[in-house]
Formats: C-alpha cells, sequence, structure tokens
C-alpha cells in the first residue's frame, strides 16, 4: 500500500486486524449515546435493559463473559489469510482495560471475563509467529463518557441522573461494591 509521502507500508503491516467487544451492540456508539436521550441507542437500551440510572455501562462490563471465545483459533484463521501484525484493543474510550491493569480495578480480570484478554491474544499471536501491538484509546475517555453524568431532561426519569454519577460509596450492597463508577466513566464535568 503506497503512503500520501511515496513510500510504502512494510510487507508485514498488511492484513493486520484488531480485537474489539465488550457487548453486543446494537449501533455502533452505543456505549456514549445509550446516554443520549432520544438516540435510537438510547431507545434501544430503555427497551431492552431500562433505564441507564438503573443499568448502564458498568453493568455491561460483568456481562462480557468470553463464552466460546477461543484466541488461538481466531489467530490461526487471521495468519490464514496473510495476517502478520495483529493488534488488539487494550482500552477503548469506554475507560474499561482488557487486561491486568493497575491503572484501575474496571478490567477484565476484575470484572467480567475474569481474565487478561490481551495477555492471551499476545500470547497466541506469537504462538504463530504474528507480531502483536496494543492499542489504548483511553485519552478520550474523559470527553466520551460525560453523557453517562447528565439526566433525562424530559419525561418520568426527568432530572434522575445516569449511573454516570454514582460514586464508590453507593456501590454498597451491589455487585460492583468496592469498585468507582467514576474511575470507569472518568470524573463529573465541573457544574
Amino acid at each position: 500500500m503506497k503512503l500520501l509521502n511515496g513510500t510504502s507500508t512494510p510487507s508485514w503491516l498488511s492484513g493486520h486486524t484488531g480485537a474489539r467487544s465488550a457487548y453486543q451492540k446494537p449501533v455502533i456508539g452505543t456505549p456514549r449515546y445509550m446516554y443520549k436521550e432520544g438516540s435510537k441507542q438510547y431507545k434501544y437500551h430503555l427497551e431492552h435493559y431500562g433505564h441507564p440510572s438503573k443499568f448502564g455501562y458498568k453493568d455491561f462490563t460483568a456481562q462480557w463473559t468470553l463464552t466460546n471465545w477461543e484466541p488461538d483459533e481466531l489467530i490461526q484463521r487471521f495468519k490464514k489469510t496473510g495476517t502478520r501484525l495483529f493488534i488488539a484493543l487494550a482500552g477503548h474510550h469506554d475507560g474499561f482495560d482488557t487486561w491486568n491493569s493497575k491503572h484501575h480495578p474496571w478490567n477484565a480480570v476484575n470484572v467480567g471475563p475474569h481474565r487478561d484478554v490481551v495477555g492471551t491474544w499476545a500470547a497466541a499471536a506469537r504462538k504463530q509467529g504474528l507480531r502483536f501491538g496494543v492499542s489504548v484509546h483511553q485519552a478520550r475517555n474523559w470527553w466520551w463518557f460525560q453523557p453517562s453524568h447528565a439526566a433525562d431532561k424530559i419525561g418520568p426519569m426527568a432530572g434522575v441522573p445516569y449511573d454516570g454519577d454514582l460514586t464508590m460509596a453507593d456501590g454498597k450492597g451491589q455487585w460492583w461494591e468496592g469498585l468507582d463508577p467514576q474511575r470507569l466513566y472518568g470524573p463529573k464535568p465541573p457544574r
């Protein structure tokens, strides 16, 4: 592939792929837009999961189980297509780390699949002789999840804050006790 400056990409870069999965999304951008009152993602969320003040993104992280995930088989398939580089998603704008992160406890070892997803991808890729990399999009977390700190403006839930407004103290007796949602969603914006 020719780049804009006239040079070519390294041969090992062609056929690269990545991995991103936190939950089944009906529409791209669901984690952000499920908090945007009136959006199609918000409407879908209400219909299938309830109001985002009661069931939000944090709850999806616990439901991500990786049932039937077979990284060795998947990497073999990628290699057969000519893939020479595999890039795993270590953290998207959602603030959830997919490795045994020391950055914060909202990670795949502590919540959800209870395993080091990035480490598993790395081992599978290296076993097949593929180059391995990670992608981290954490820098956009603060901006991306700001809608989680809002509330409906109209309707029966008007003024009820979404779950992005919750703190560690609110988790007492909940499945997420001891975890601070502010670490997942990013800090509340100034009001």
